[in-house]
C-alpha cells in the first residue's frame, strides 16, 4: 500500500462497561473516514461473545461495515495483544505520521478504582486483607485504563496505574507494559516516536504519565479530570487530519482540544471537562524545574511558615476526581502567592512559566468547562496531603528523576513537630 500523511490507529478496549460507547465512536469516525492522505485503523473488543475485530475505516461504513478482520476472544489487557495491533496497523498501513489513541477507562499513574473492580469481580476476592478491601465507586468513574494478571493484581497492597481494563480476563496493562509496548512499535515509525499519542480516558493527564512515556510520542493528548462516557468527537477529530494532513501535529492537537471542549458546551448544563497536550520535547526543562522547586520546599519544610503555606492553599488547588491530583501551574501559583519565602516564590514563578501554554512549550493546549474547572491548566501532579502515600509513587520514573517524593514525604513528616499542635 502507498504511504500516505497520516495513519490513525484506535484501539478500543470495549470488553467493558462501555460496549455501547465504542460502537458508536466507531460510526462518528466513519462520518470522515479514511482517504487518500489518511488512513484510519481500528481494533474493537467487545462485551460478551462478539470477540475482536479490526476495522479500516471507510466514509459512510462504520461498525459493522467495516469490520476487516475478526481475531475472536482477546485480552485487551495483554500486552502482546496490544503490541500486534500496532504493527500490523504501523506495517499494513504505511505513512508519513502516526496517531495512536488508547480507548477505554483510565486513572492516572494510580489505578485505585480499577483494581477495586478487579477485587470486586475476583472469585479470590476473599483472600484479601481488609485494608484491600475497598469499595469500587463505579457511579463515580464515567470513562475512565494496566499489572499483568489479576493473579498479580491480587498480590498488591496498591495497584498500578491502569488503562485499557478487559472485564471477561479480568486483566489490564500497567504502566511499565504501557512503557515498553509503545516504545517498541515506536521503533517501527519514521521518527521512531509517534507523532500523537492519545488517552481517550479518565485523568490521563498527570506529569507522572507524561514523563513515564516521554521517548514513546512527541505530543501526549488527554484529560485531568474524568471524561463523559460519550468521550471524544471523532467525526471531528479525524476531520481535523484529513482536512490539513500536512498540518503541524500541534497545531492538529490543539483543534482537537477545541472541538472535545466545543462538543460538551452546552452552556450552563455543561459538563466539567478538560483536555490538554503536552510537548513531550520539553518535558525535560519540565522536570529540571519541578525537581528544583521541589528540593527548595523539601529544605525549607522544618520551618513553620513554609508548612503552614503550604497547608493554607491545599483545599484551594485545583482538584480532579481524584483529591490527590492537583493542578501543577494551580499549585505553584498559589505558593508563589502565599510563601514568605525569596526561594520558593522564585522557583514557583519557574514552575509557572515552564507551564505558559505555547506553540513550542510544555504545554500546547489546554481548554476546560465549568466554573468548578477554572484554574485546570493542562497537567496534574501527586500531592497526597496528610492522606497514606503510595509507595508505588517511588517507582515511576519521574520520581527516580526528581526529588518530588522527597519533598511530599518531608511535608507529612512535618505534621509531627511539636509546633503543629
Amino acid at each position: 500500500m502507498a504511504t500516505k500523511k497520516w495513519t490513525v490507529l484506535i484501539y478500543l478496549a470495549g470488553d467493558n462497561d462501555l460496549d455501547e460507547d465504542g460502537a458508536r465512536d466507531i460510526g462518528e469516525m466513519a462520518k470522515v473516514g479514511s482517504n487518500d492522505d489518511v488512513n484510519v485503523v481500528a481494533q474493537f473488543d467487545r462485551a460478551g461473545t462478539v470477540g475482536t475485530q479490526r476495522f479500516y475505516i471507510t466514509k459512510g461504513g462504520g461498525y459493522p461495515d467495516d469490520s476487516i478482520a475478526d481475531l475472536g476472544e482477546t485480552n485487551t489487557g495483554d500486552p502482546g495483544v496490544l503490541i500486534d495491533f500496532l504493527k500490523w496497523g504501523i506495517t499494513t498501513y504505511p505513512a508519513e505520521h502516526y496517531m495512536v489513541v488508547l480507548w477505554n477507562h483510565g486513572s492516572g499513574w494510580n489505578e485505585d478504582e480499577v483494581y477495586d473492580k478487579a477485587v470486586k469481580l475476583s472469585p479470590e476476592k476473599d483472600r484479601l486483607l481488609p485494608t484491600a478491601k475497598r469499595t469500587f465507586r463505579e457511579a463515580g468513574i464515567k470513562k475512565a485504563l494496566f499489572s499483568t494478571t489479576i493473579e498479580e493484581i491480587l498480590k498488591q497492597k496498591a495497584a498500578d496505574r491502569a488503562i485499557l481494563y478487559d472485564d471477561e480476563s479480568k486483566d489490564f496493562l500497567d504502566n511499565m507494559e504501557m512503557k515498553n509496548v509503545l516504545t517498541e512499535t515506536a521503533k517501527l515509525t519514521p521518527e521512531k516516536r509517534f507523532d500523537i499519542l492519545g488517552f481517550d480516558a479518565c485523568l490521563m493527564n498527570t506529569i507522572e504519565v507524561a514523563y513515564q512515556l516521554k521517548d514513546t510520542a512527541k505530543i501526549i493528548l488527554g484529560s485531568e479530570e474524568t471524561e463523559p462516557s460519550a468521550g471524544w468527537p471523532y467525526d471531528k477529530v479525524i476531520g481535523a487530519i484529513a482536512a490539513d494532513p500536512d498540518k503541524d501535529p500541534g497545531e492538529l492537537c490543539k483543534e482537537i482540544v477545541d472541538s472535545y471542549i466545543k462538543s460538551y458546551d452546552t452552556g450552563e448544563n455543561s459538563e466539567p471537562v478538560t483536555l490538554s497536550a503536552v510537548n513531550t520535547g520539553k518535558i525535560g526543562d519540565a522536570l529540571s524545574a519541578i525537581d528544583k522547586w521541589a528540593a527548595v520546599l523539601k529544605k525549607n519544610m522544618s520551618d513553620r511558615d513554609t508548612f503552614y503555606s503550604v497547608l493554607s492553599i491545599i483545599d484551594e488547588i485545583q482538584k480532579f476526581y481524584y483529591p490527590t491530583y492537583k493542578d501543577l501551574y494551580d499549585f505553584a501559583r498559589l505558593l508563589n502567592e502565599r510563601s514568605k519565602s525569596k526561594d520558593i516564590k522564585d522557583s514557583s514563578k519557574a514552575v509557572m512559566d515552564i507551564l505558559a501554554p505555547g506553540n513550542n512549550n510544555f504545554i500546547v493546549a489546554s481548554k476546560y468547562l465549568t466554573q468548578s474547572m477554572a484554574n485546570a491548566h493542562g497537567i496534574t501532579i501527586y500531592f497526597p496531603g496528610r492522606q497514606s502515600y503510595l509507595k508505588y509513587y517511588d517507582r515511576l520514573d519521574f520520581a527516580k528523576k526528581s526529588r518530588w517524593n522527597e519533598f511530599l514525604k518531608a511535608y507529612q513528616k512535618a505534621y509531627d513537630k511539636p509546633w503543629l499542635l
